[in-house]
């Protein structure tokens, strides 16, 4: 559907649309212009609602107790703006074991010295794009192809064995800027669904999704799969514009279904536009 990428797009971006709204029926109930204060309203109630359904696809953390954790941080490096060796000491003082990171070029990954130091394990896409750095050994290592994309759109996948058994898949989600770009998402949310859609086994999916749980597309893939955005508290972090503070959007995430979230941090953008997004995850208790 043509039109389907405006509206993922409009919805993608509803706080701002519901702060808006609440503007006009201010401006409108002062001029009492009594159409527009009603049409306003009905908006804000119609995207403060569509809000406040999409907390049943956030996982939200907790204290875990003493239990061995995965620390696993998704990061879009911006063809290499950030700083990598600050990151890299970011990396270090958090103590993360896995490392997934999007537009990492070529040029990028010459200034990586120190983050290849601290991360002997290591794939990546060709051309260099999506990589994945990890301080535990990974196997099976391979990605799944989306139709009609190269590899920097493929999805892809990586056993961990330590400090616990995890499937991690990882990708950079295609933006929705047109129908076009947004069918080459809506493919790559495909290709997740069909891997995770049936059974019900524990999996972590990290990357920049380029969009947020408001998003329609997006949703779905959560509904079908269970999975869930991690964040902190009551609020989800922002991640993108980096520049914006709290009022950007959480657009890079850690997904997960059948762990137990212990911790999640936004970083500081160390020079991309996009901030790290960082997730401690245990082993869910049994039953």
């Amino acid at each position: 559907m043509e039109w389907r990428w405006l509206v993922d797009n409009a919805l993608n971006f509803a706080p701002y649309v519901t702060v808006l709204a609440f503007a006009a029926a201010a401006y409108a109930v002062f001029g009492r212009q009594w159409p527009l204060a009603i049409l306003s309203l009905l908006i804000v109630v119609g995207a403060g609602g569509y809000m406040v359904r999409s907390d049943a696809l956030l996982a939200r953390a907790h204290d875990c107790g003493a239990v061995p954790r995965l620390r696993i941080a998704t990061f879009n490096v911006q063809a290499g703006a950030a700083d990598l060796q600050a990151f890299a000491q970011f990396t270090e003082e958090r103590g993360i074991h896995v490392v997934v990171l999007q537009e990492m070029t070529f040029d990028a990954s010459l200034d990586a010295g120190a983050l290849y130091d601290r991360y002997p394990h290591r794939a990546a896409s060709s051309p260099r794009w999506i990589e994945i750095l990890s301080t535990v050994p990974l196997a099976d290592v391979g990605s799944y192809h989306v139709f009609g994309q190269s590899e920097e759109r493929r999805v892809w996948q990586a056993r961990l064995s330590e400090p616990f058994e995890a499937e991690l898949y990882f990708l950079h989600a295609q933006n929705s800027r047109s129908a076009l770009l947004h069918s080459v998402r809506i493919g790559q949310f495909q290709v997740l669904d069909g891997l995770l859609a049936s059974g019900d086994l524990s999996a972590i999916v990290a990357g920049d999704m380029n969009a947020t749980v408001l998003d329609p597309s997006f949703a779905g893939l959560l509904h079908n799969t269970g999975l869930r955005s991690a964040i902190a508290g009551r609020r989800d972090s922002p991640s993108w514009p980096s520049s914006a503070g709290p009022l950007g959007l959480r657009i890079d995430h850690v997904l997960q279904r059948g762990f137990e979230v212990c911790d999640v941090t936004v970083g500081p953008g160390f020079g991309s536009d996009h901030r790290p997004v960082v997730v401690e995850l245990a082993e869910a208790p049994p039953g």
